[in-house]
């Protein structure tokens, strides 16, 4: 019953992450065409896009940020496991346990500070100082603060599965 329960949440959060994934396809396509216009603009009359490098700035970070916990979940991100492939399956769930429970931890402490400056920047409205177009500063930390805890909310269901596995063989057992 408990492990339904749980891999229903796995499921819900998969589909909270590739949703979120979706969104950093549509800031590599609005990235490309910012830059596709504002090159056509350049060579055809001389002009370009005002606030353009600013607004490609914004969605950088939309793309870097927005993907993590999709990337995590799928395994798409760059891994080493030559040391871990000699251990036995036992000490690497234990070793896997550990490292999402420190992962876990320092990223809970990184979206809450990104939040923070987030909440700050919006009360204060800050703007971008020296650029062509007055930006708010607060939309693109409150999107890091949300791909931060994807990235959380995908970390707690891999450490969910590892110990739904242990439980379903019988190698830890819930009381309730």
């Amino acid at each position: 019953m408990q492990v339904r329960f749980i891999e229903k949440i796995q499921i819900g959060a998969e589909k909270l992450a590739w949703i979120f994934f979706m969104g950093t396809v549509a800031a590599i396509f609005g990235l490309f065409m910012l830059i596709f216009m504002d090159m056509t603009l350049r060579t055809a009359v001389s002009c370009s896009i005002e606030g353009g490098i600013e607004i490609s700035e914004y969605i950088l970070i939309a793309i870097g940020f927005l993907g993590l916990g999709y990337a995590q979940l799928t395994g798409s991100h760059v891994k080493v496991d030559i040391i871990s492939l000699k251990l036995s399956p036992t000490i690497r769930r234990i070793i896997n346990i550990l490292i999402l429970l420190v992962l876990i931890i320092f990223f809970i402490t990184m979206g809450h500070q990104i939040g923070e400056e987030a909440y700050i920047s919006w009360i204060n409205k800050e703007y971008r100082a020296g650029t062509t177009l007055l930006i708010p500063t607060w939309p693109p930390k409150f999107i890091a603060f949300l791909g931060t805890y994807v990235l959380v909310l995908s970390l707690l269901v891999q450490l969910s599965r590892v110990i739904t596995d242990l439980i379903k063989e019988g190698k830890f057992r819930c009381r309730g």
